[in-house]
């Protein structure tokens, strides 16, 4: 089915590639291999970057050139058809330079190519290509929700961002942190288009299913697993700290609203840690207001106290409800006058 995506162009696997050179904490070995398919795609694609490695300048002499010969027929053949072809064909060659542009990395070049061709492009179609092209190579301002990915993961075809596996995976992890329990087995858990595929994705598989059917001594090592892949992604990496906290704080909630009170050392045989742990852990989130519970640390057991949401929300409707009263006599009173 990828064929029926859009081209690669920028091609986002450069970009995952040099992420994963940069990132310290990636395994030397695989490091390696990453830098060899880098540069086999850099030169592939006569692309030049700052890796801060030493530069072999026979290969970037020979890239300039390419470069440079390109970048001259495409200027020669853009001003050929302004003065001699039509409309039509300058757009084309338009597009092509831009398209080149960023394929050799030269980002704001492209982005101003692309902007230009774009004003001259009159079918929508065509109009909408260059949009999904722009977006690509400012993907890292492209936020996403757990629903807009369910919304389209039906009918997803952009194979120039990422694989239909990548997608699911970003679906799932996005899903397991915002939706209710029951839209997540709605929309996840029993998701069709996910259950196609998510038993090619184990560790996302296992990370699931631990959280819905409350495999809580399973949770833990199928969230340290997710860890370690969010660690070398390079759109997520920034946000797995918290995205894991959010994570275990989710599970927390989860185990406690089932229960009154339970001991610290049942908490801590379900989720397969030290009751030292589960202590350290509850009394960090207790303090930071993130949990309805409080610690007996004499009895040692864990007492829920459970929000009353109806009385919340009373109490909001009065208090909101006051603020528009008030509003109402000013408007009055400046009505009379």
């Amino acid at each position: 089915m990828e064929e029926e995506g859009l081209s690669k162009v920028p091609n986002l696997q450069i970009a995952r590639l040099k992420f994963l050179c940069t990132t310290p904490e990636y395994d030397s070995k695989q490091k390696d291999q990453a830098k060899e398919q880098l540069m086999r795609n850099i030169e592939e694609a006569t692309i030049c970057r700052e890796m801060k490695w030493e530069i072999d300048s026979k290969v970037f002499d020979r890239m300039k050139a390419v470069n440079d010969t390109e970048m001259k027929r495409l200027s020669d053949a853009l001003e050929d058809a302004e003065k001699n072809r039509g409309e039509s064909e300058v757009r084309d060659i338009m597009l092509e330079k831009a398209e080149y542009l960023s394929k050799i990395g030269d980002k704001e070049a492209s982005l101003t190519a692309l902007r230009q061709t774009y004003d001259k492009t009159m079918a929508l179609g065509q109009k909408m290509d260059i949009i999904f092209h722009l977006i690509r190579i400012a993907i890292r301002d492209f936020k996403t929700t757990a629903t807009s990915f369910l919304d389209t993961i039906s009918t997803f075809t952009s194979y120039e961002l990422m694989d239909y596996k990548q997608f699911v995976t970003y679906t799932v992890v996005a899903s397991m942190i915002s939706l209710e329990r029951v839209d997540l087995k709605n929309k996840v858990v029993n998701g069709s288009e996910i259950l196609e595929v998510l038993h090619e994705i184990p560790k996302i598989k296992n990370f699931l299913n631990s959280l819905y059917y409350c495999n809580y001594d399973l949770f833990f090592v199928a969230l340290g697993d997710v860890e370690q892949t969010m660690k070398f992604d390079r759109y997520v990496q920034p946000h797995y700290r918290f995205y894991v906290n959010e994570m275990k704080i989710r599970v927390y909630k989860q185990l406690l609203q089932s229960y009154k009170s339970l001991t610290l050392q049942y908490m801590a045989n379900a989720f397969g840690v030290s009751t030292e742990y589960i202590d350290k852990e509850l009394s960090r989130l207790i303090a930071a207001g993130r949990l309805n519970c409080k610690i007996n640390k004499v009895m040692g057991f864990v007492e829920t106290n459970r929000s009353d949401s109806k009385n919340h929300q009373y109490q909001a409707i009065v208090k909101h409800g006051d603020a528009l009263l008030n509003r109402m006599q000013k408007l009055s009173r400046i009505i009379n006058v």
